[in-house]
């Protein structure tokens, strides 16, 4: 074993009055000025050109200062890139590593971490030294070939996001990556911002979240060690601080940690790491735990992609395996140790510390774009599905289940544009049992930021059905029937047109999405059958979650919406066949104590 970088004892800067007593956060002396550099993204990463680690900072005479400087850029951008750094031996990128967490201020009990796996201990560790972990695509075959078929399902997984070591009592703070074997393309890493995923949540979710713990295992790391025993154990001495022992490789964090160089809030619970948030039930730590990866996956713009050295406190980091077939990729990595990760209820987040916006709370008193003189208890949006491609083709749709047509692709997310520019961001979303609807929703919430939320999904808001009438077209209706007939079944009130075979029915029943529920189909039906069938749903499923929410978001069809609006406004039974309500466009009622208002279109 090599040995370790000896620890050297290095003034901490001053301290902010907090509860946990914290470093305040660093300034920048402007050492490092001089030297070219460019924001790789407006969120993470910061490229310096032409600056040699060794000579330029290591060995330079004003070396603390500059190295003091960086270790500040570094938690600032979450992420900074170096080319070309040939003469980085081993033992100079340790030695890097350790000084920048130095002059950061960690404990002076923390050095550079051991990996209770690929160490020199272990078949898998490539070199003797302890301090140096070994990254190769070869040893990773082997390591976990035994959950080989997981491994290669999950080659762009978000769960393959991680920040290192977070299964340690006190975890990782710079890990500085040095390449020493290349695929002949692919293999980068890609970043993403921990204070940008906190920024995206609204201040209630965020205070929240800051209420937190979570507990992070290393069990991949456990199951490799058993699956071979021969080869792989666990390193149980003291893995670069005194409280890393054992092999049991768990601990609890904050799900939102400050990081000390900057003062910034950050999300940390995110990653193969995290197994469960303590104060949760198992269903709602899930759910929770996926929301944060899958932002990440959603927002690329938290995203950079390239190889640096980063801190882990703050950032969060995949390797991109794109490269099979074009070689394997090595690389040699050390990881300083900083603190046990805490949460400073002084600090802030990075976009209110820089005056960024931040996202405004939607509430009642303070919603864009509405109407004061309306009441606002309670909002419901409802949302007509958009074009398919039967409406192209002018025929009569009712309970057949058909695709969005083009055109109605851009109209659903044209309508998520404007709930989202508008402020009216739905909690939860009613929906059929017909694909334009869903689509419809999915298109909108997709565009709004909120797939998120919960959807349910029932027969009652279906498409009236329209009975013999489905799949014919409306002008060879009119031509055979007459305008008057054809007008007094499509726009009366209790006038249903001809019934629909048996056959026709049961052709219509869509994979059994009925007949596995117990729903009988209709074999016609008017304005006034849709109403009987919609409004026990609305009193028993929708009322009571719009009483429980802040918005409730129907995406439906135009008779079902229709006898949704005939309650709402109180509409008689003569008035309601020419109201109308056009496709994908959101209308806004803000109803009354007694759930009675007026729609406003949004445009």
């Amino acid at each position: 074993m090599a040995p370790g970088i000896l620890s050297e004892d290095v003034p901490i800067h001053g301290t902010a009055p907090s509860k946990n007593a914290y470093p305040a956060p660093l300034k920048p002396s402007g050492a490092l000025d001089h030297f070219k550099s460019e924001e790789t993204t407006p969120v993470i990463g910061r490229e310096y050109y032409d600056v040699n680690i060794v000579d330029d900072l290591l060995n330079a005479e004003n070396a603390d200062d500059r190295l003091r400087d960086l270790a500040i850029a570094i938690p600032q951008r979450g992420a900074v890139f170096f080319r070309k750094q040939d003469n980085l031996t081993n033992d100079l990128q340790k030695q890097f590593v350790h000084r920048l967490g130095q002059l950061a201020g960690k404990p002076k009990d923390s050095t550079l971490h051991i990996h209770p796996v690929l160490n020199g201990t272990s078949e898998f560790g490539a070199t003797k030294d302890n301090e140096i972990s070994t990254i190769s695509s070869i040893a990773r075959k082997e390591l976990y070939k035994h959950d080989a078929q997981k491994q290669k399902g999950r080659r762009y997984d978000a769960a393959l996001w991680h920040s290192d070591i977070q299964f340690e009592p006190v975890p990782a703070a710079y890990t500085a990556l040095r390449l020493t074997q290349l695929p002949k393309t692919g293999g980068d890493t890609l970043w993403a911002s921990g204070y940008e995923l906190y920024d995206r949540f609204s201040p209630l979710y965020q205070k929240f979240f800051e209420s937190l713990t979570a507990t992070f295992v290393g069990d991949g790391f456990i199951k490799a060690a058993a699956a071979n025993p021969d080869k792989v154990f666990i390193y149980e001495e003291p893995r670069g601080s005194p409280q890393n022992v054992g092999k049991t490789l768990s601990a609890v964090h904050p799900v939102v940690r400050t990081n000390p160089v900057t003062g910034w809030k950050s999300i940390y619970a995110l990653g193969p790491f995290p197994k469960f948030i303590n104060e949760l039930t198992a269903d709602e730590s899930d759910e929770l735990l996926a929301k944060f990866r899958q932002l990440i996956l959603d927002q690329h713009d938290l995203t950079v992609r390239f190889k640096a050295i980063w801190d882990n406190r703050s950032a969060f980091h995949t390797a991109t395996f794109d490269y099979d077939g074009l070689g394997d990729r090595i690389g040699n990595r050390a990881v300083g140790i900083g603190e046990a990760p805490y949460f400073d209820t002084n600090s802030k987040s990075r976009s209110e510390d820089l005056g960024f916006p931040v996202p405004l709370p939607r509430t009642p008193q303070q919603p864009p774009e509405r109407d004061p003189r309306m009441p606002s208890k309670y909002i419901l949006i409802i949302l007509r599905h958009v074009r398919s491609e039967w409406n192209e083709k002018n025929l009569f749709t009712g309970c057949v289940d058909v695709p969005l047509n083009d055109q109605g692709t851009t109209e659903a997310i044209q309508a998520g544009k404007l709930l989202k520019q508008r402020n009216w961001l739905p909690d939860i979303v009613y929906t059929s049992l017909l694909r334009r609807a869903i689509v419809t929703a999915n298109l909108a919430l997709d565009e709004a930021d909120r797939l998120w939320i919960p959807v349910v999904r029932s027969w009652t808001p279906n498409k009236r059905h329209y009975g013999g009438l489905q799949g014919l077209n409306k002008k060879q209706s009119a031509e055979e029937y007459g305008d008057e007939q054809v007008h007094l079944w499509r726009r009366s009130f209790d006038v249903q047109p001809p019934e629909t075979s048996e056959e026709y029915r049961a052709s219509g029943d869509g994979g059994g999405r009925y007949a596995s529920q117990g729903i009988e189909v209709p074999k016609t039906e008017c304005l006034k059958d849709v109403l009987t069938r919609t409004l026990p749903f609305w009193e028993s499923s929708i009322l009571p979650e719009l009483k429980k929410v802040s918005l409730v978001l129907i995406a439906a069809h135009g008779n079902s919406l229709r006898a949704l609006m005939k309650e709402l406004e109180g509409v008689s039974d003569e008035d309601i066949p020419g109201v109308k309500n056009p496709t994908g466009v959101p209308i806004v009622y803000e109803v009354d104590e007694n759930f009675k208002g007026n729609g406003k279109e949004l445009k």
